[in-house]
């Protein structure tokens, strides 16, 4: 089995030619465990649950409810909607039920805005990246562009590694390997620890699927900008000491995967 594996997030849904799709949003009451049963009740209505997700809220007056969001394809079921719905309801703990078409394309709207932890959070695919990297293209030089990036992305670098330190607690090489899950977590890619010295301030650093190289396509030279000064902002903060960053290998150029070194002087 591979090291990791890739998750959908529950947003859009594919659906083949003439092939109904709907939403289906359930609030259920927390102090009871019900999504068991109502997993049961689908299951025997014969109702194919696609894309689900279940997570807890609080109300205005501090209550918790469990919300259970999903696609859902009834071909195979004998039973209308409104009937589904109303069995649904029966169960005990299940406050709410809304079953409705997604129009006019299938996209989950349930739920806004999208929340990362506490913050809020957006999704950009990759293609829209590829859009964004293709404008700054046409605007900036490839010295300008390259320089932008760093220093936006090292700026992002100190301020993730520092909200890391704070928010875990972490001190020493636990900052870096912190950031590593994170990166993996938002679908950014997924970095590698290869070398670390922290008597010499320096590190090498490989990252796979790279979000950036995958954005710029295939290019000659190394691209990742963002990435690279992202990396130098991070390892100052898990050194104590300014370093910098440069890429010696990249995905956009035919590298199996990106490369970086960190140290005080490049």
């Amino acid at each position: 089995m591979s090291e990791y594996r890739p998750i959908r997030l529950f947003s859009y849904a594919k659906m083949k030619p003439n092939e109904k799709l709907f939403e289906l949003c359930i609030l259920l009451d927390s102090s009871v465990m019900s999504t068991d049963k109502v997993m049961k009740l689908l299951n025997e209505a014969k109702v194919n649950v696609i894309n689900a997700s279940i997570f807890s809220e609080k109300d205005e007056n501090d209550s918790t409810s469990t919300v259970f969001s999903a696609f859902i394809k009834t071909s195979k079921t004998k039973i209308s909607r409104r009937k589904l719905k109303m069995n649904l309801l029966e169960i005990k703990g299940v406050k709410n039920v809304i079953i409705r078409e997604p129009k006019p394309a299938p996209f989950e709207t349930f739920h806004f805005p999208v929340m990362y932890g506490d913050s809020r959070a957006i999704i950009m695919p990759i293609v829209v990246f590829q859009a964004l990297w293709d404008g700054f293209e046409r605007i900036l030089t490839d010295s300008g562009m390259a320089v932008l990036l760093y220093n936006s992305g090292k700026q992002t670098g100190v301020m993730l590694a520092n909200c890391m330190k704070q928010m875990f607690k972490l001190e020493g090489k636990d900052v870096i390997r912190a950031i590593a899950q994170a990166l993996r977590n938002m679908g950014w890619g997924v970095l590698k620890i290869k070398k670390i010295n922290v008597e010499y301030s320096y590190a090498l650093l490989t990252m796979e699927e790279s979000f950036e190289a995958m954005a710029w396509k295939r290019r000659p030279y190394p691209v990742c900008h963002w990435t690279r000064g992202f990396l130098a902002g991070a390892m100052t903060i898990q050194f104590k000491k300014k370093v910098e960053a440069t890429e010696t290998k990249c995905i956009a150029k035919g590298d199996e995967k990106c490369e970086f070194e960190i140290s005080p002087n490049i």
